[in-house]
């Protein structure tokens, strides 16, 4: 669909069929719509477009219920990338009309496609289908990022702990930490759409948006199990990095405990006055046995206790 199109609907016999140019604008009930058309197409069906700044500023999905209206923004999640769109979902809902405005291309496809398909069209089931897209893929996306965090697990296992396998773990993280903030904007949209103040939904629709909230439960606690796992992941990971650094320093420890023994004997006979041993044939080669003796003590003393 291109970026610029505009579908309207009437219904008839409970069916959406497209408007045309000779449709009363009283009979237009849904429309799908880019966002940058959304104060063009509420001034041509005769809406009120003077809360669209309010509504889009900031980042924060919006419910506002005013007098006859109900206001959503909701944020859309890039799934390539991981993070939030700048550019939101927008729905107006009046007792006659609803109208969606978005920048995504298979979005506005989606609920065209739907718009033509149903048999029994409502609000509600629009609405039902409309947050479903908005996170049909996310069961597949939590089941990749498991799979990641269990093949870093193995890594670990294994004794891999480089640079890249921390980035990866901070990587899941955030991406882990976006899908919590996106599922938490669903929730404060189901609160107000459940408080219903102005009587738009019945209650079967209400029973629709139950069952949505309970499959958004299930992706909360998911995306919740999968931030504690790699967060032992990343746990594991530190106590392998801070094993792997204390054998560093037990082995330097080690080497200068060796040295020092011959770092005394050099000392000591590095002074600047004469020593008896200058004087004996054996004086060196004594010097020389004595330093590999303490070598081999302290290597020895060494192995015994397993420090190295």
């Amino acid at each position: 669909m291109p970026q610029n199109d505009t579908l309207l609907y009437r219904i008839q016999d409970k069916r959406l069929i497209a408007a045309s140019a000779a449709t009363p604008t009283a009979e237009i009930c849904f429309g799908i719509a880019p966002l940058e058309t959304a104060a063009a197409v509420l001034q041509t069906l005769g809406g009120d477009s003077s809360f669209l700044p309010e509504i889009l500023a900031g980042h924060a999905a919006k419910f506002e219920s005013r007098i006859g209206l109900d206001l959503i923004r909701l944020n859309v999640l890039n799934g390539k990338k991981f993070i939030l769109s700048n550019n939101p979902v927008l729905l107006t809902v009046t007792h006659d009309r609803l109208l969606v405005f978005c920048d995504s291309n298979s979005l506005r496809s989606d609920l065209a496609a739907f718009a033509q398909k149903a048999e029994d069209v409502s609000f509600d089931n629009i609405l039902y289908f409309l947050f479903k897209q908005l996170t049909t893929e996310d069961g597949e996306r939590l089941d990749h990022i498991e799979a990641e965090i269990l093949a870093l697990e193995d890594r670990l296992l294994e004794g891999e702990h480089t640079p890249e396998y921390a980035r990866h773990i901070a990587s899941l993280r955030r991406k882990l930490f976006t899908l919590k903030g996106y599922y938490e904007q669903f929730y404060d949209i189901l609160d107000g759409i459940t408080e219903n103040e102005n009587g738009f939904f019945d209650d079967e629709a209400l029973r629709y948006f139950r069952i949505f909230q309970g499959k958004l439960d299930r992706l909360n606690r998911h995306t919740g199990n999968l931030r504690d796992y790699i967060t032992q992941v990343r746990e594991s990971y530190q106590a392998q990095v801070d094993i792997e650094l204390n054998k560093i320093m037990k082995l330097f420890t080690v080497i200068t405990a060796i040295i020092a023994p011959l770092t005394l004997i050099v000392g000591w006979y590095g002074m600047n006055f004469p020593m008896p041993e200058y004087g004996w044939a054996m004086g060196y080669p004594v010097v020389i046995l004595i330093s590999a003796a303490v070598v081999a003590l302290l290597v020895y003393y060494f192995k015994k206790h397993r420090w190295f």
